[in-house]
Formats: structure tokens, C-alpha cells, sequence
């Protein structure tokens, strides 16, 4: 079984990539300040990948955190857990 990937609205990700905008920020600063690279940041905007060092970072910069709650996050779902879903497989 293929696993798919759960993505955000492109709405949402519009609200992010626009807060950070307001306020100066972009993902390669955040990526340099919490040691990940900026395609990292880029994945957990877009709804790809979900840590929460990178989440609460983007937290920090003043991104809103109902922008980023991921449709498996808001179930209370483990299927953003690459080891579980392995382990489904």
C-alpha cells in the first residue's frame, strides 16, 4: 500500500507564507536559527512533514497555530509518524 501524503489547503499555506512575509521573516532564517534546512520548513508549511521543533519555531515568528494544525494532527492521528505507518505497511 502506497502511502499518501496529507497536504494543507493552499489557503492555509497562502496565511503562512504571508504572515512571514509581514513580519520580515523567511524560511531559510528559520531553518538557519533551529539548525534544519529550509526545505524542512518548507514541508511542514506545506503540510508534508509535522515537528514540532520546526512548528513551534514558526510559532515563535508569529505564524498562527490553527494555520498549523495538519489534517491528521486535528484527528489525533499517528499517520504523520513515519515509523507507524511503516509499521502499517
Amino acid at each position: 500500500m502506497k502511502s499518501r501524503r496529507v497536504r494543507r489547503k493552499p489557503e492555509k499555506i497562502t496565511e503562512i507564507k504571508k504572515c512571514l512575509l509581514t513580519k520580515g521573516v523567511r524560511q531559510s532564517d528559520i531553518a538557519r536559527k533551529i539548525g534544519v534546512s529550509p526545505s524542512a520548513v518548507n514541508q511542514v508549511i506545506t503540510g508534508i512533514r509535522d515537528t514540532e521543533k520546526i512548528r513551534e519555531a514558526l510559532i515563535a515568528a508569529g505564524v498562527s497555530e490553527k494555520w498549523l494544525v495538519t489534517t491528521y494532527a486535528a484527528q489525533g492521528s499517528d499517520y504523520g509518524n513515519r515509523e507507524i505507518r511503516r509499521a502499517a505497511l
